[in-house]
């Protein structure tokens, strides 16, 4: 109770500062937040795409249903996946397969991010000479 006699008779410029100050606070925790439930995720798909078997392209069909290419080797394989399993398409004649070599390689979030930044501080630094 002491506390809100006090803050009725702060001026009104400390009051908004705290408000804005609050609301930058929770603005950097929903970005932490988000930082590293990308991560998280990153981490569980690296688990599932390790190896010999990755997904090289996927499209969705429908709610929940996607046609995926996926390599398996030396091979390739067009699969359905649905809410109710996987089903084998056929296998994909590797010469048919046209993978863009302009794809980002995998990468973890914080190197895309550094590299997201470093390139802007290269073309600041260029803007300046």
């Amino acid at each position: 109770m002491e506390f809100l006699m006090q803050a009725a008779t702060m001026p009104g410029f400390v009051v908004d500062f705290i408000d804005i100050l609050v609301l930058l606070i929770s603005f950097a925790f929903v970005i932490f937040l988000a930082y590293f439930s990308i991560r998280l995720m990153g981490r569980a798909r690296g688990v599932r795409s390790a190896g010999n078997v990755k997904v090289i392209e996927a499209t969705s069909v429908g709610f929940q249903n996607t046609v995926q290419l996926v390599r398996a080797g030396d091979k390739f394989f067009l699969i359905g996946v649905s809410r109710t399993g996987i089903t084998l398409i056929g296998e994909v004649n590797a010469d048919a397969v046209d993978i863009e070599t302009k794809a980002m390689p995998d990468m973890s979030f914080d190197k895309y991010l550094s590299k997201f930044f470093n390139k802007d501080k290269k073309d600041n630094d260029q803007d300046g000479e």
